[in-house]
């Protein structure tokens, strides 16, 4: 059990990290929202007032004391996330809202059906949202995820599609995008979730007219926006 004083000492040593290496304060952060699934941990209130940081507003406060908040990285200073993002992408936040709102129809590539991973709960996440979400992964082939059939391939799939959201290493990035913009007929968006950035496959989608996000995750974009249900395909 930590007591008071040790949390004062773990958040004061939270601060000098985030002067010193805040990619490592928003890796944890990002880890946090992936393992906890909490997609409005960034835009909740500073529980300091003028810190800049900013916590979790998905019961956690109930469940974890100040101090392991702290160790978990639950803390983080939402300008890097944002600044990072323009850096990244160099989409805004009308752009996001315009992308995700005239979405309907996403092929998730790296589709798991264990609960734990980010793409379950994220393709979970959106169907709930009112998207249709085509899971992808030739391990998973045959198998019903999202109330949906599994493919194999981007190419199994025969029906036009809106997004292809992306859950693969960013090395392996592009023969993906170069499989959807071959096969998926309508393909507006790719979207590379967080930590995925492959500047050679976003130019190759611009060259071929779709937009691209790198290093995002809609289920955080949706909330964080305040972008609400769409409309059933």
């Amino acid at each position: 059990m930590y007591t008071s004083s040790r949390s004062v000492h773990i958040y004061l040593i939270s601060l000098l990290n985030s002067a010193f290496n805040p990619i490592s304060i928003r890796r944890r952060a990002l880890e946090h929202a992936q393992i906890f699934y909490c997609p409005s941990f960034h835009t909740s209130p500073e529980p300091f007032p003028g810190s800049g940081f900013f916590m979790p507003q998905t019961g956690l406060l109930g469940q974890r004391n100040l101090a392991d908040l702290m160790r978990r990285g639950c803390f983080f200073k939402k300008r890097y996330y944002l600044k990072s993002m323009s850096k990244i992408d160099r989409l805004s936040d009308p752009d996001i809202v315009r992308i995700l709102t005239s979405t309907r129809v996403i092929a998730l590539v790296g589709a798991s059906s264990r609960p734990e991973r980010a793409s379950h709960r994220v393709g979970n996440f959106l169907t709930a949202q009112g998207y249709k979400v085509i899971p992808v992964n030739p391990g998973q082939a045959g198998k019903e995820l999202f109330g949906q059939t599994c493919v194999a391939s981007l190419s199994d799939i025969d029906e036009p599609v809106d997004m292809v959201d992306i859950f693969r290493k960013s090395e392996d990035v592009l023969p993906v995008v170069e499989q959807a913009l071959e096969h998926l007929r309508g393909l507006k968006t790719i979207w590379m979730q967080l930590e995925i950035v492959n500047d050679k496959a976003a130019a190759l989608g611009r060259a071929q007219g779709a937009e691209v996000v790198m290093d995002r995750c809609p289920a955080i974009e949706i909330p964080r926006l305040g972008i609400g249900k769409v409309s059933s395909v």
